[in-house]
């Protein structure tokens, strides 16, 4: 469980395939600090670490076929930043929301706009998660715990302060580019219990 609280970024510095998957290895400012199979959301996507290389900071990750189908990080070059952040502790304080680093799909960046401080972001929006989004309710943009501002049939805005802006991945967004989508999970429960009723 996450918060969507980004606490580092980090770089993807290379990647491998392997029989069901990729091997990716992504620097790091927590070599000291982890451990081999401890949880790590990267661009939102919870993954877990294999290995880590204290000689260049970096974490090792074995990522499935699923998880390249249904987030962005098949498609991060090499050299690109992406947003990292551990597992929630026990007695943490949740600054974000509930965030399981589950993706439900890598939805296309429309438009990148600034508005006074602020940079509006528009994002593209599946018919089959509309349901699923309010505006004033949270979801999570390549693990990250934003707001909703406005929503439509085929789209949603965020707006991003300037701090996380600079502190992100997002400051590399550019329209055409694919972000990790995770849902409210109370949304999703909402929405799964009005189909059990109703069927």
């Amino acid at each position: 469980m996450f918060t969507g609280c980004i606490e580092s970024t980090g770089k993807l510095l290379s990647r491998s395939k392997i029989a069901d998957g990729e091997k990716i290895v992504i620097s790091t400012p927590w070599g000291n600090e982890a451990k081999p199979g401890q949880s790590i959301a990267v661009n939102g996507a919870c993954l877990t670490v294999d290995a880590i290389n204290h000689n260049d900071n970096s974490f090792e990750f074995h990522t499935l076929s699923e998880t390249l189908e249904k987030t962005n990080l098949d498609s991060v070059a090499i050299g690109a930043v992406v947003n990292l952040e551990r597992a929630l502790r026990v007695g943490d304080r949740l600054d974000g929301h509930f965030v399981t680093g589950h993706i439900d799909y890598s939805g296309k960046i429309l438009d990148v706009a600034k508005c006074s401080n602020d940079i509006v972001i528009e994002i593209e929006l599946k018919a089959e998660f509309a349901g699923q989004i309010v505006a004033k309710g949270s979801i999570a943009v390549d693990g990250i715990s934003l707001t909703v501002v406005d929503v439509n049939n085929s789209s949603f805005t965020v707006h991003i302060i300037p701090f996380t802006f600079n502190n992100t991945n997002l400051k590399e967004a550019i329209a055409g580019s694919l972000v990790n989508l995770e849902m409210d999970l109370i949304g999703k429960y909402i929405v799964r219990s009005q189909i059990l009723n109703e069927s």
